[in-house]
């Protein structure tokens, strides 16, 4: 019995001398699995600032067809006062030549009745 504790032991020891001196050389435990994931962190930030980047695009891309939107209205009701102005000013400069003949009609009538 004497015989296998010191063998095991000697096992176990060499065991954990081979493990530190592993360790110390390589930085690492070779069952350390940080290798395969340590990529993926900095891909899921660079995906997320991905996302954030497009969304911040989008709103953007949003706000400036709110701005084309409103200045497409402030000037279709510039061109609708413009356009009811000069319907106005042409009922109006349509209106004076009828006036006119109608006045010259009515100074013309009472001539003719003499």
């Amino acid at each position: 019995m004497k015989k296998f504790k010191k063998f095991f032991l000697l096992t176990f020891f060499a065991a954990v001398a081979g493990g530190a001196y592993y360790y110390f050389k390589n930085g690492k435990l070779p069952f350390s699995q940080n290798d395969d994931f340590e990529d993926d962190d900095d891909d899921f930030e660079d995906d997320l600032n991905d996302l954030f980047d497009d969304f911040e695009e989008a709103e953007e891309i949003r706000s400036d067809a709110a701005e084309e939107t409103e200045e497409a209205e402030e000037a279709a009701e510039t061109a609708e006062e413009e356009a009811a102005e000069t319907a106005e000013e042409a009922v109006e400069a349509a209106e004076e030549p009828a006036e006119a003949a109608e006045e010259a009609q009515e100074e013309a009538e009472p001539e003719a009745a003499e």
